[in-house]
């Protein structure tokens, strides 16, 4: 279990340099100790306690290694008593190199400090994808299937089964609002950060009001343009959903900034899952047709014909 002043026991973060680190001390500490003072029936409870099988000779001159694993075996029990308090230690294994005739320590996580950490992962994950509260519970199986959502839902359910870092990405298209894209998209990432694959969401409206807010700041501007063009895995939510001009058309600062977002995530064949209300040839007239076509080859696209599940709720 972890201790602040226990070093064996640190955050499961920085286990690769404290393995290391720890190694080293700890092979030092193995270096031949005053054996006279240790019975053969204490070296016999201890290798007992550990259940492994190692010479007593060899045990007395190891003796120090194997008191650390029997620590670690130690604490092992009070997390198997605690697991609900645990977030992260380290099991030490000691192991016999019967060619070398000599004692070595290995190390991994707890295992019953596994099950928390991963919780702890993914919520890190989770906070990553800049999700609002209302959507982090938008998974494939709180998905409610309604007329019309069939063909997208199996389409994205398959897309993350057969997901590569190169994956064409998903157009989503419906007129109707609240009709499940938004859920949809979010599923994805919600399905990928289970296999440690973080992504990002933005609606789009609010992205631009975002850049816009940043203006005269070039730090905080590249910042969020940055957090967005350079996800593994980004969703544009609602991007036929910004402010037109008495043309219908999105104004030439939206329409640049959406550009140089689309075209780095083109070049580079990140995926991209997109909703609109709209299909590409309604897309076409509020951005035009350099933006519309990268889409067009970066996306598969799928329709949602169902309805607004929002009005069928009680008044």
């Amino acid at each position: 279990m972890q201790s602040q002043n226990d070093e064996l026991y640190q955050p499961a973060v920085l286990i690769p340099n404290m393995i290391r680190d720890l190694k080293q001390k700890m092979t030092s500490s193995g270096i031949p100790c005053q054996t006279s003072t240790i019975t053969d029936n204490t070296i016999k409870i201890l290798l007992a306690a550990l259940n492994i099988d190692i010479p007593i000779k060899l045990a007395k001159k190891y003796y120090s290694l194997l008191l650390q694993a029997k620590k670690s075996a130690d604490r092992c029990k009070i997390c198997q008593k605690e697991r609900d308090k645990v977030i992260s230690c380290v099991k030490i294994h000691a192991i016999l190199d019967k060619t070398e005739q000599e004692i070595y320590l290995t190390m991994g996580h707890c295992p019953f400090a596994k099950d928390i950490y991963k919780k702890v992962n993914y919520q890190h994950l989770l906070d990553k994808l800049l999700l609002g509260k209302r959507f982090r519970n938008r998974t494939f199986d709180t998905f409610i299937p309604r007329d019309g959502t069939k063909d997208a839902y199996e389409f994205c359910k398959t897309w993350c089964k057969t997901y590569t870092p190169s994956a064409n990405g998903i157009y989503i298209a419906g007129a109707n609002n609240g009709n499940g894209k938004t859920h949809l998209a979010v599923a994805i990432l919600l399905e990928l950060i289970k296999s440690n694959i973080a992504g990002a969401f933005i609606v789009v409206p609010n992205f631009l009001q975002e850049l816009q807010n940043a203006f005269g700041n070039s730090t905080e501007f590249i910042r969020i343009f940055n957090t967005y063009k350079l996800a593994k895995i980004l969703v544009l939510d609602d991007i036929s959903a910004i402010r037109l001009d008495k043309d219908q058309k999105a104004g030439e600062w939206a329409r640049e900034q959406i550009f140089m977002l689309i075209n780095y995530r083109y070049e580079w064949a990140l995926p991209t899952i997109i909703t609109a209300n709209c299909g590409l040839t309604e897309l076409q007239k509020i951005y035009g047709k350099r933006i519309v076509s990268r889409i067009i080859e970066m996306t598969d696209y799928v329709k949602n014909t169902a309805t607004d599940y929002r009005l069928t709720l009680k008044w």
